[in-house]
């Protein structure tokens, strides 16, 4: 794993909440987190998806496996392509654009969530802190939806 997708790596862990969240969102025990990040140094490609849905697509599968995604690609491209495919995009303003890719974010974040109530109703140690966690970070991005 290249420097960058270990920074990348770190960047996920921290911003799901360590190694134990980040395995959660991706199927697998901490100790395989763990693993990519100490031993392997590369996440396998079958958990990039999950990990860059976890973190609301702020770490992307481009950052973590650029030897298979290659580089991201252009976001006026990325626009271009979503209109001819999307039936009314056309018509979308950058607010409406904005407002999708917060929404995606707000729908990644309620996935997390939804786990973190099934973990509070199972008295996990840390849940209802997690919880209030992802409470407060969905607040905050529905704040953030422009009217």
């Amino acid at each position: 794993m290249d420097t960058n997708e270990v920074v990348a790596l770190n960047r996920a862990i921290e911003q799901v909440g360590g190694q134990s969240a980040l395995a959660r969102a991706c199927g697998v025990k901490q100790g395989h987190v763990w693993h990519w990040l100490n031993k392997s140094r590369r996440v396998p490609a079958d958990h990039v998806l999950a990990i860059e849905a976890a973190t609301g697509s702020a770490i992307t599968r481009y950052e973590l496996r650029p030897d298979i995604f290659g580089n991201p690609p252009d976001a006026q491209k990325d626009e271009q392509a979503i209109k001819k495919e999307a039936p009314g995009v056309e018509t979308a303003t950058p607010k409406d654009l904005t407002n999708a890719h917060i929404l995606a974010q707000v729908v990644a974040l309620e996935a997390q969530q939804h786990r973190a109530v099934r973990e509070a109703i199972l008295n996990q140690k840390g849940a209802a802190d997690r919880l209030a966690y992802l409470d407060a970070k969905i607040a905050a991005l529905r704040g953030k939806l422009l009217m």
